[in-house]
């Protein structure tokens, strides 16, 4: 996309905004950092080895929010432990917990790119969390969306299989 755009027209500096990924529901979303990894590396080999112009990036969002009806997906770089009532009856003693922010690995990751200046070293902040747990699927070879994908394909194919064992075949009319 970043290419096209340049290739439409070189003159103009690009704005990469709102860019995001929701994963999953989890505190620990390492989904969204892998994402979020994958994404700023190919806008980095944009900028260093094409020399394409782009001024500037920004993740979607800070924070989980409000926004159509829902607080749901959570796109934030930031967990917010919503409530049930979405803040206390009692303003001005709020609950310790009531919009908690807790940052997920990716606002960890982007601090890090921020603080240091450098994209080197991504694994040592997986590693430091625990990656065995947090990654029970790549031990396998493959990502949690392929194994569910072939487990539905399982079920269909199983499903098929069975309701046709109660079906018989009609007999072919023989032609003279």
């Amino acid at each position: 996309m970043i290419r096209y755009l340049h290739s439409h027209d070189p003159t103009v500096d690009i704005l990469l905004t709102e860019n995001g990924w929701c994963g999953n529901e989890e505190v620990e979303n390492w989904d969204q950092l892998r994402y979020y990894k994958a994404f700023v590396e190919q806008v980095h080999k944009a900028v260093v080895e094409e020399k394409i112009p782009v001024v500037g990036y920004t993740a979607w969002s800070f924070l989980d929010n409000y926004e159509w009806g829902s607080y749901g997906p959570r796109f934030g770089l930031y967990y917010v432990n919503f409530t049930k009532e979405t803040g206390s009856p009692n303003f001005d003693k709020p609950k310790s917990t009531d919009l908690e922010r807790i940052p997920r690995p990716a606002a960890k990751w982007f601090h890090k790119v921020a603080t240091t200046k450098c994209l080197d070293g991504w694994d040592e902040l997986e590693l430091s969390a625990g990656s065995s747990i947090a990654h029970p699927a790549e031990h396998l070879g493959f990502s949690a969306p392929v194994i569910v994908i072939a487990a539905m394909a399982l079920i269909a194919a199983v499903v098929t299989f069975k309701r046709r064992l109660g079906y018989q075949r009609l007999p072919q009319a023989v032609s003279s």
